[in-house]
């Protein structure tokens, strides 16, 4: 009776049949519940109404599994016996015993929850969105259930629901992109399949406007689409496409902050993942037709996303990255506003970047940029300038083409736009005038050019003549010569590429290398203007100076060349040169020279001129080519008819601005210095191999000192060895040391370095073994004294570079000679005991074949002090050889 009580208004037998175990049973109790719940709302009898749903949702909360599965199927059974009318206002009690049984262990029980909240929801409909955020994080976690049949059924609830969400008017659609945000970075497959399936059905409503919110979900679409489930690629896929589709702007429509969804696309643009590469830059090419150039504020970040992936068309397609980069391009007018500085970073990061189609991109932009608004880039030059003189170095020949062509064209920009004042190039205030009509950039691009081509062999050898034949085509030929023949010509700028500051004369070689290119580009092209800067420039080597004159028929003047050939060293360059300029009198570039040799005014001289280069070469094809020339010539009588009527060709500029005679005379000039240069060249290979033997012997003199040590290991004591040759050794290396510092003489720092770490090491034996401690210990007092000096006299501002290295030079002269005479102070010892013990007769050859190397050392160097000084030395060491022989 009390259990009746208890389940009232449900008998006994339904409460039995309902909890059983077997489906069917429940079922049949089931529909028993539904209709007793019609007929209480037929009769309006609400109060046994809410005792079943009382009863209902104890049973569904109990700890029975077959007891809450009773449940489960009554809750359903009963709204679907109130029907929509009547079930709404119980929605909320009929819900939430459904949703406590989600979280269930047994799947069996979650399963009929499922199919219990589908049936709830049918009937209650709306009302079940007022609990939205609930069911869509059970439907959430039901789509990674592990039970087969708990997800499908899942799937049929969530279809319901989703029905439901689109045919209400109104729905809170921000709430369920919160829903969807905090959910997208789910890496678990069921669940991205989930929420991507909802965004899509978001998509599909005309009514939502959904475009506002693709920022905050975006990401996490485009990271679904690294999931290794096809089925999730492909629906992600769907709905990329579907939300592209929403992003134009259309009246009436709130606008979409295309700013952050460009900034999310910059990132997935550089994904790993080919397809999440392809679709962020698919967007961002539909992005810029639909809003064209609104787009340019975020063009640092286009630029950012497409330049490291730009293809070459393949098959006559281009690729979507390619489509992009000339979209962006036309769509940059002259007062576009975009983000100078940014785009400028973007450039300069992409200039040296691996993949060439980049390099040409970037370079392209650089063009693109600097002729539209020139103003703004300009000021960046300083920054772009450096890379693009790298760039000519690039191995790709399209790159090195549009490199040049960018230089040239900020070269070529008008001075009054150039900000760069030629006197911050440091060139001499003469040259600074000599150059003031050439375009500063230009100026100090051709210094640049020239420590390029001086440091890199193999880039002037390879494209030397390239480059600069470029940057003539396509600036005033005429400036680019005259800055690089002016630069080229100026002692102190070739003493600036030198490498070796200490080298008295400038590099020859590679000047000599860089008139043979400017030679060769001035005779092969003959659209290039001819003046006196070009013949000045080529003094330097003799055959492209004879050239010149054949070009500007200054063939009389040439003749005062022919008797300095043989004056010259004829080295294989030499005869390449005159190779090569045979080779061009041949070509139709030179076709008037060789009518010259008709000419009577320039027959004479121009066949002296042709036979002097035919006596300069060997036999070889070039002999035979200029000698059957000569052979054609007539006679001169033959030709007096054509004095009046010859004429020199349009096209040979006149001579009277050049000075012949000047001319001459610096080529003598340039002649010795290049002798002298090849003397000086000489020397040094001597001086390197005497100052190897001189560091040798004196290192092995420092060896000595082992012998009179072993004699003090010997006798235990240091009786009848004095400590002056350690002493003044040790003081004499202290004093050299810091004068070759001064010297900057690397040979003087090592040895003195090396001997004064062996003197030490021998005045440290010598203090262990002598008896006469305190002696010693002023000498080393004294010593640390000296070398407190020495460093003070180094580093102090009292006194010059040359006082300080005069008064070092008299120190270490004057030192020199008590070093080297120390060993003399045991000569009356010898006498006495006529024994050589205590001056031995290696340390006396070690000090005279020290002194000889380091005599003539010091004539190389040419210092005064190491001269002299061992200049009165060797006397002594000679005398002590001669001693030590007793």
């Amino acid at each position: 009776m009390s259990d009746n009580q208890h389940h009232a208004p449900l008998s006994q037998a339904i409460v039995r049949t309902l909890t059983d175990k077997l489906y069917e049973k429940r079922k049949a109790a089931a529909l028993e519940i539904e209709k007793q719940a019609r007929d209480y709302v037929r009769n309006d009898n609400m109060v046994d109404l809410e005792r079943l749903i009382k009863v209902l949702e104890q049973l569904a909360t109990a700890p029975n599994g077959n007891t809450r599965k009773g449940g489960l199927i009554g809750l359903a059974a009963t709204a679907i016996g109130l029907g929509n009318k009547f079930a709404i206002p119980y929605a909320q009690r009929l819900l939430e015993p459904v949703f406590a049984c989600f979280s269930d262990a047994d799947s069996r029980v979650r399963y009929f929850a499922c199919e219990a909240l589908y049936n709830i929801v049918k009937i209650v409909k709306m009302a079940a969105l007022e609990h939205f955020e609930q069911l869509f994080d059970i439907l959430w976690k039901l789509s990674s259930d592990p039970d087969q049949n708990v997800r499908n059924g899942s799937e049929l609830l969530d279809r319901l629901v989703k029905e439901i969400v689109v045919s209400k008017h109104g729905f809170d659609l921000e709430a369920l992109i919160l829903l969807i945000r905090e959910r997208i970075y789910s890496v678990n497959s069921s669940n991205r399949r989930f929420i991507i399936s909802w965004l899509y059905t978001t998509l599909t409503v005309p009514e939502f406007s959904i475009g506002q919110y693709f920022p905050e979900v975006i990401d996490g679409v485009f990271k679904a689409l690294e999931d290794p489930s096809p089925a999730v690629r492909e629906a992600t896929i769907t709905v990329l496409t579907e939300m592209l589709h929403k992003l134009e702007p259309k009246e009436g429509i709130p606008p979409v902050d295309i700013c952050s969804i460009v900034n999310v696309l910059v990132v997935q643009a550089n994904s790993q993942t080919d397809t999440t590469r392809e679709l962020s830059v698919q967007w961002m090419d539909q992005i810029t037709v639909y809003y064209g150039d609104r787009i340019l504020p975020q063009l640092s970040s286009f630029l950012l996303s497409i330049l490291p992936h730009l293809e070459s068309g393949e098959q006559g397609q281009i690729a979507r990255s390619d489509q992009l980069n000339q979209r962006l391009t036309e769509l940059l007018k002259f007062d576009s506003p975009i983000p100078v500085e940014p785009t400028v970073e973007v450039l300069l990061a992409h200039l040296r970047h691996e993949r060439m189609e980049t390099r040409m991109a970037t370079l392209n932009w650089i063009r693109h940029l600097h002729s539209i608004q020139s103003n703004n880039m300009f000021r960046y030059m300083d920054r772009f300038f450096p890379i693009l003189l790298e760039l000519l170095s690039d191995p790709a020949d399209d790159v090195l083409m549009l490199d040049i062509m960018l230089i040239t064209e900020i070269c070529g920009q008008p001075k009054q736009q150039q900000q760069l004042d030629i006197r911050s190039l440091r060139l001499g205030e003469e040259l600074n005038q000599e150059l003031k009509s050439v375009s500063p950039y230009l100026v100090k691009f051709s210094v640049a050019l020239l420590k390029m081509f001086k440091d890199d062999d193999k880039l002037i050898d390879e494209r030397g003549i390239h480059i600069v034949r470029q940057v003539c085509l396509l600036l005033e030929p005429t400036d680019v010569f005259r800055s690089l023949a002016l630069l080229l010509g100026t002692t102190s700028t070739t003493m600036s590429l030198s490498m070796n500051t200490k080298d008295p004369f400038p590099d020859l070689q590679f000047v000599a290398k860089m008139v043979r290119i400017l030679n060769q580009i001035l005779m092969t092209t003959s659209c290039f203007p001819f003046g006196s800067d070009s013949v000045a420039r080529s003094k330097m080597i003799p055959i492209c100076l004879l050239s010149l004159y054949l070009l500007s028929q200054n063939y009389q003047h040439a003749l005062e060349l022919i008797p300095r050939l043989s004056e010259i060293d004829i080295t294989f360059e030499l005869l390449t040169e005159v190779d090569r300029v045979v080779q061009l009198i041949e070509s139709p570039i030179l076709a008037y020279v060789r009518m010259d040799l008709l000419h009577p005014d320039h027959q004479k001289p121009l066949s002296a001129l042709l036979s002097a280069l035919l006596m300069l070469l060997p036999q070889s094809d070039a002999f035979a080519v200029l000698q059957k020339r000569l052979q054609a010539v007539p006679h001169l009588a033959v030709l007096d008819g054509m004095k009046k009527t010859g004429r020199p060709p349009p096209s040979v500029p006149s001579s009277a601005k050049i000075k012949f005679k000047e001319l001459i005379q610096h080529f003598d000039k340039v002649t010795a210095i290049r002798l002298n240069a090849s003397r000086f060249s000489s020397i040094n290979i001597n001086r390197n191999l005497l100052s190897f033997t001189a560091t040798t012997s004196t290192v092995g003199m420092f060896l000595c000192g082992l012998q009179i040590c072993s004699r003090i290991r010997k006798r235990g004591s240091t009786d009848g060895t004095g400590v002056a040759p350690f002493f003044l050794t040790s003081v004499s290396c202290i004093c050299w040391l810091g004068y070759g510092l001064l010297r900057r003489d690397q040979t003087v720092i090592f040895v003195n370095g090396v001997g004064l770490v062996f003197q030490t090491v021998y005045l440290i034996y010598y203090y262990t073994k002598t008896r006469l401690k305190s002696r010693l210990n002023r000498l080393i007092f004294l010593e640390m004294v000296i070398s407190v000096i020495t460093a003070m006299v180094i580093n102090g501002d009292l006194l010059n570079e040359n006082e300080k290295e005069n008064l070092l030079g008299v120190v270490c002269m004057l030192l020199n000679i008590a070093t080297i005479a120390s060993p003399l102070v045991d000569v009356g010892q010898v006498v006495r005991t006529k024994s050589t013990e205590s001056l031995p007769f290696m340390l006396c050859v070690a000090n005279m074949a020290v002194c000889v190397q380091w005599l003539f050392y010091g004539f190389l160097v040419d210092d005064f002090y190491m001269k002299l000084s061992l200049f009165i030395i060797y006397p002594r060491t000679y005398k002590q050889l001669a001693v030590g022989q007793v």
